[in-house]
This record gives C-alpha cells, sequence and structure tokens, in this order.
C-alpha cells in the first residue's frame, strides 16, 4: 500500500480504494493480516488462505459506493481459509458482505468465518443468507445481518 493509502485506512476515511494492495498480498499465497483501520474496496477481494483483522469493530472492509458483488469471496475448490476479527459495513447495496462458496463448482472446504460483523447490505443475498456461505464453512461468534 501506499503511505497515502496507509494514512487513509488509520484516520478511518476509507476514501481510497485499497482493492488492488489488498489482492498483491493475497497474491503470496498467505494469510493476510489486516491492521486496525477502514478499507475501501472497489471490486471483490478474494482470499486463498484468510484474512485476519485486529477485531470486529476495528478492521472494517467498505465497498465502494454502487459496488454491487460481494466484498470478500472466496471460490473453490478451495479448502482450508479463515476470515476472522473484522467487520464488513455495506453501502445499501444488492451485493454480499460475503461469499464463500456460492455453488458445488466452486466448493469450498473447511473455512472458519471467526468473531467478525457484516451488515449492510439489502436485497437477495444479502449477509446472512445462508446458500451464499457454504455448509462446510465454520461460523463462530459471528454477526450476519441483513437490512
Amino acid at each position: 500500500m501506499s503511505a497515502a493509502q496507509i494514512a487513509d485506512v488509520i484516520a478511518r476515511t476509507h476514501s481510497l480504494d485499497v482493492s488492488a494492495a489488498l489482492t498483491s498480498a493475497i497474491a503470496t499465497g498467505k494469510r493476510v493480516r489486516c491492521e486496525a483501520g477502514s478499507y475501501k474496496l472497489s471490486s471483490t477481494v478474494t482470499p486463498t488462505k484468510g484474512i485476519i483483522g485486529d477485531g470486529q469493530y476495528d478492521t472494517k472492509f467498505y465497498p465502494a459506493a454502487g459496488v454491487n458483488a460481494s466484498t470478500l469471496g472466496a471460490s473453490g475448490p478451495s479448502q482450508g481459509g479463515e476470515i476472522e476479527h473484522i467487520f464488513i459495513g455495506g453501502n445499501g447495496s444488492t451485493g454480499n458482505g460475503i461469499v464463500l462458496g456460492s455453488s458445488s463448482a466452486n466448493y469450498v472446504a473447511d473455512w472458519r468465518l471467526f468473531k467478525s460483523v457484516i451488515t449492510g447490505f439489502t436485497g437477495v443475498g444479502g449477509a446472512g443468507n445462508q446458500s451464499r456461505i457454504m455448509p462446510t464453512v465454520h461460523q463462530e461468534d459471528c454477526g450476519l445481518y441483513t437490512n
């Protein structure tokens, strides 16, 4: 991330897009740790091993205005990843806060969604719609809300 993007995340203004920087970190094939702050995403970010934040109200991801896709998504076949300690706040779009394995062709197994909050998405497939999270994803201590 650039110095300006880092400052934006820390200031929690989420005015600068960090999708490319986060996707670049994910491309290392390792789990990505995101410090406390607010992250603006203009496209779906697809973690391969996982994303871990500093806390469900400390590390926040927000889709850019008008983005109607998943904020975070994983497609398969994929096994073993984690999304932990994050907040995903929608912009009232009809998109999804998170999609893990949306069909049998994109089967995702043994992922863990832990201590995270997903809210602010409306319409079909909004956060909390269990058809968008495969049953082999372990959900623990999460708040999944549809508006």
